[in-house]
């Protein structure tokens, strides 16, 4: 009986600890659903295809990127020995802003001969003029990440292909004009359905585990009443 009795206390206040400990989690779960991050994503705010340019309007401080898609008969043809094994294309790109200042960047297509495509070789500056272009300067490479930089001027901005070497006839495929936005992500609102349900199922193990320590307690006043009246 007294075996018996100390196991139904113990059941009791584990049930009451693993309750509280289930609520705590789940209030915590919950309130951190609506917690942000601000992160920087390119977005796409002007785009053409099969054309020799696109634009784009654009406000001083803008840091922006170009995405050049090669042409169809870009992958054919002939291309400028690099050396004995590999050949190159080279495509020239202007960004010219408000004013009329143009900077040109080289972008060097190397082609993989097993699957008829290109693949990027190098982008460098020839012109610097309008756009500054630091932040996608490799110092190891002494090349350029991409097309783009940080706008100097506001107004509208065209970007064209200028050159193509060895020519080709074809335009690009497309021509996407990317500026980086600042967007805020809610990244743990799948947390609050699990938060609630942890608080609601710690909230249901506490009070049957006071309940049953409360009926525990009134029968042992009872039996104490009963034990006292035989006594008398």
């Amino acid at each position: 009986m007294r075996i018996q009795k100390y196991g139904d206390e113990k059941v009791g206040r584990l049930f009451v600890v693993l309750g509280a400990i289930f609520m705590i989690s789940g209030v915590l779960l919950a309130s951190s659903y609506n917690a942000s991050q601000n992160k920087r994503t390119p977005l796409e705010i002007s785009k053409t295809k099969n054309e020799w340019s696109v634009s784009a309007y654009l406000e001083k401080d803008d840091k922006i990127a170009v995405e050049l898609r090669y042409g169809s008969d870009w992958p054919t043809g002939y291309f400028d020995p690099y050396d004995s094994n590999i050949g190159l294309l080279y495509v020239y790109v202007d960004v010219q802003d408000p004013l009329g200042n143009a900077t040109e960047f080289e972008v060097v297509f190397r082609p993989v001969s097993e699957t008829l495509s290109l693949v990027f070789w190098s982008i460098n500056v020839t012109r610097q003029n309008g756009l500054d272009t630091t932040r996608l300067f490799n110092a190891t490479t002494k090349t350029y990440a991409g097309i783009g930089g940080i706008v100097k001027n506001s107004g509208l901005y065209n970007v064209t292909v200028t050159e193509i070497f060895p020519p080709r006839k074809d335009p690009p495929a497309s021509l996407t004009i990317l500026k980086e936005t600042k967007v805020t992500e809610h990244p743990y609102t799948s947390f609050l359905p699990g938060g609630l349900v942890l608080g609601v199922s710690g909230a249901i193990l506490s009070f049957i585990g006071l309940r049953n320590a409360k009926r525990k307690t009134s029968l042992k006043k009872r039996l104490a009443r009963i034990h006292q009246r035989i006594l008398r």
